[in-house]
């Protein structure tokens, strides 16, 4: 049986979307993957970095950037502060509180993606890490080569 890259790619996306769903509803939470948790996981990834900088990473517009940046500071989350070197310049970081929603959330994400890759047998458990290294390998060396 051969299969389409498209429908290969496909039911990737469609496992990816049904892994989040049951994890949103066995954590009784938001999905980890989205929105202000998606901000979370850069600024925890990234330390501190400016605004413009972290709406090119996240692909949101700044305006979309500011409201997301209100709503985490008011949670408690993230500051934001002039640069030094450009008064400008806002740089955004985790509080501690944000450090430690990050860390709550990773795990979240950790059990969920366990959950997906449970039914597979120790042999399919090695090929899939085998061929998702392939790709990660893949993309690596573009990045090296210089592709965006």
């Amino acid at each position: 049986m051969s299969f389409r890259d498209e429908e290969i790619v496909g039911l990737f996306f469609d496992v990816m979307k049904m892994s989040r769903y049951f994890a949103k509803i066995h954590n009784g939470s938001s999905s980890p993957f989205l929105g202000q948790y998606r901000c979370i996981y850069t600024l925890n990834e990234t330390g501190r970095i400016s605004q413009k900088e972290l709406a090119e990473i996240l692909q949101i517009r700044s305006t979309s950037l500011s409201e997301l940046l209100l709503k985490l500071e008011k949670k408690g989350l993230v500051e934001r502060m002039p640069s030094a070197q450009d008064k400008r310049k806002l740089l955004v970081s985790l509080t501690q509180e944000g450090h430690e929603e990050a860390l709550k959330y990773q795990k979240l994400r950790v059990n969920a993606y366990c959950d997906m890759v449970s039914p597979l047998s120790e042999e399919e458990k090695r090929q899939f890490y085998s061929i998702l290294s392939k790709i990660k390998n893949h993309y690596m060396e573009m990045e090296e080569e210089g592709h965006e």
